[in-house]
């Protein structure tokens, strides 16, 4: 099956060839997982990420000289011109099952083959054997102290209602409490439900109404 190109005024040869490439070394990594191929597609998506950046650059910089000098010698192009490229259109109307449903599958199904990725996948090599021994070790208080001296005060709580001044506060008193907790949960595997609960408040910024629309079951 062919990919279907970007449709973007700036995404020129370049692009395409830089594009071509990486999806070939991602398909020949997707099937042949071998060390050489994940360095390959690596390098590959950096190449091309580049070259979208640089193809962007240099057409929103050639757009920006042509708007300069259209705004004096000729308005009327110059507003066709804008509005063409920088106007967004923003018909849509919020519902609020849709923005609950996309929050909650914002974690799922993430590709297996993105760069990002990918970069986990070292974790499993022996070079990084040491570093995984390290991570399964034990608490200790030292280690829990510091990390909460570096906690950030004014932040908002979660469903149990704890601050983070609460926590700095009680440090010399909830400290053992806290290493024999997080090595508990280290050693079972099990976190508590709470821990897992977020609380998302999505902020409004564009105009338009701020009611959101529900949908009648």
């Amino acid at each position: 099956m062919k990919r279907k190109l970007p449709k973007k005024p700036w995404f020129y040869v370049k692009c395409e060839s830089s594009r071509i490439i990486y999806f070939k070394s991602r398909n020949k990594y997707k099937n042949s997982r071998t060390e050489a191929n994940l360095i390959a597609m690596k390098k590959n998506c950096r190449i091309y990420k580049k070259s979208l950046r640089k193809e962007y650059a240099l057409y929103h910089k050639e757009l920006n000289n042509k708007l300069k000098s259209l705004r004096s010698l000729n308005p009327k192009q110059y507003w066709r011109l804008l509005n063409s490229n920088y106007s967004k259109k923003n018909d849509s109307k919020l519902n609020f099952d849709d923005l609950s449903k996309h929050f909650e599958n914002i974690n799922k199904d993430a590709p297996i083959l993105e760069c990002t990725e990918n970069e986990l996948l070292n974790e499993a090599s022996d070079t990084n054997h040491n570093n995984a021994s390290k991570m399964n070790s034990l608490f200790n208080e030292d280690e829990i102290s510091d990390c909460i001296k570096n906690l950030k005060n004014n932040k908002a709580y979660g469903e149990d209602f704890i601050i983070n001044e609460y926590i700095k506060a009680t440090k010399d008193l909830m400290l053992p409490v806290y290493v024999k907790l997080f090595n508990v949960v280290l050693d079972t595997g099990v976190i508590p439900s709470d821990w897992l609960i977020g609380i998302i408040i999505p902020i409004y910024k564009k105009k338009g109404g701020k009611i959101l629309k529900t949908t009648e079951g």
